[in-house]
């Protein structure tokens, strides 16, 4: 008998891909292995969506470390449209967990724009914003 063995990879997500976000149903027959940063700073900036860039070394950038099959990595390829969009590379992540570093695949885009995201934390700028909104919004007298 032969057991057919999916090759396994490792992805690091940072934006709409997250826990709680929209696109994050891509990842759901994925395993979440731990919360982590990358190893070397990046720059995010945020347009509606963030964008990683190793133009800058600004900050660590926060996120999920989650294994993947072959199949969900070229879901998420063709999401990211790599590599005319988003370019994949193979980069080191630290694990919240236990601080071992791992290889494991990052979207960047080569030509970011939009606000620099200062913290490299996309979920608790999202979560920033909408409370700003929140605020201005109940600070408003009829």
């Amino acid at each position: 008998k032969f057991i057919l063995m999916k090759t396994k990879h490792k992805v690091f997500v940072y934006g709409t891909l997250l826990s709680g976000h929209h696109n994050h149903y891509w990842l759901e027959t994925s395993k979440l292995l731990d919360f982590a940063t990358t190893d070397e700073k990046y720059v995010m900036f945020e347009q509606g969506i963030p964008f990683v860039s190793k133009n800058m070394n600004v900050v660590h950038i926060k996120g999920e470390l989650y294994e993947v099959d072959s199949t969900v990595l070229e879901w998420l390829d063709h999401l990211e449209g790599h590599p005319h969009a988003y370019k994949r590379e193979e980069v080191d992540i630290v694990c919240n967990f236990d601080k071992k570093k791992v290889k494991a695949w990052l979207y960047f885009y080569p030509n970011p724009k939009g606000r620099v995201v200062e913290s490299g934390d996309y979920d608790a700028y999202i979560k920033n914003k909408k409370n700003e909104k929140a605020n201005k919004r109940s600070n408003v007298w009829l």
